[in-house]
């Protein structure tokens, strides 16, 4: 008898296992599919181009209501604003509605949310990215402080990561990296090639500066999709003294240009009790 409760109890266990383990195999088919031309929703632009148009089509075993394009943040995929010469209603329910829309103006990365409602009421959502591929390199953010005294911030900058400033005892790990520098000479602060800054290190490397006449409108207007700002820059000299507001010029070691916006700039060079300037810039520099 206990045997056969048992094999019972040993039978029910088995087939429940069964039982679960064919639910946990149960294709999911979407009653929705987007399918964009290419088989996926982001894509990367060439250097240089500045619109891309999205095609594909969308799929639906209810069918189609309703379809409509929204602008979206890039980073987060939130809708920002309906684009209302897409907005389409079909009366008959459609299986399947191809689409095309160009976004324009690509001078930074953009993003879409398609939006569909199916006839059972249902909404669904797909977003499209289109990352560009930079031909200018900005500093991301107006707040890279740099010091002719190595005492809080540093007195090196390089471009990459969108800005970093290195302490001098930081920045030979860096070497590659560091284009500007930034001290004081004869009681003003100066821009100054790594190679030639007092506190240089192994593997500095040499920048030229100069002057522009470029307003702070102009530099606003350089975008990251064209460089032709940049290619008539012609810096000769290893550093240059600075004013607040202005924009300077400057050339690589690579052969790369760039301007460099004074944006703040405090301190006195020249005071015997605290000789410190410090400089808040903002960079724009051609991609190697």
């Amino acid at each position: 008898m206990k045997a056969k409760h048992l094999f019972y109890t040993l039978f029910i266990f088995l087939f429940s296992l069964t039982s679960c383990e064919n639910e946990a195999n149960i294709d999911y088919v979407p009653t929705v599919l987007f399918n964009f031309e290419g088989g996926t929703n982001l894509v990367t632009t060439p250097k240089g181009i500045k619109e891309y148009t999205v095609k594909g089509s969308i799929t639906s075993t209810a069918g189609l209501t309703s379809f409509v394009i929204s602008t979206a943040n890039a980073e987060t995929g939130a809708a920002i604003s309906v684009i209302e010469s897409t907005r389409q209603t079909f009366d008959e329910p459609k299986s399947n509605y191809d689409f095309s829309y160009t976004i324009t103006n690509l001078s930074e990365n953009k993003a879409i949310k398609i939006s569909v409602t199916d006839a059972e009421g249902e909404d669904f959502q797909k977003n499209f990215v289109v990352e560009i591929t930079p031909a200018v390199i900005f500093s991301e953010h107006s707040d890279k402080k740099l010091e002719s005294v190595d005492k809080y911030w540093g007195v090196f900058y390089a471009e990459w990561l969108y800005g970093r400033i290195y302490k001098s005892r930081e920045a030979g790990k860096y070497a590659a990296e560091v284009n500007i520098g930034m001290e004081n000479k004869n009681g003003k602060a100066v821009l100054i090639s790594p190679a030639k800054h007092s506190l240089t290190f192994n593997g500095a490397r040499n920048t030229k500066f100069g002057v522009t006449n470029m307003t702070l409108e102009q530099f606003n207007a350089i975008s990251r999709i064209d460089d032709t700002p940049l290619k008539n820059l012609s810096p000769t000299t290893e550093s240059i003294e600075i004013e607040n507001g202005k924009v300077y010029a400057y050339q690589t070691q690579d052969g790369q240009k760039g301007v460099v916006y004074i944006q703040n700039l405090t301190g006195n060079a020249g005071s015997t009790d605290d000789p410190t300037v410090t400089a808040t810039i903002v960079t724009k520099l051609q991609a190697k």
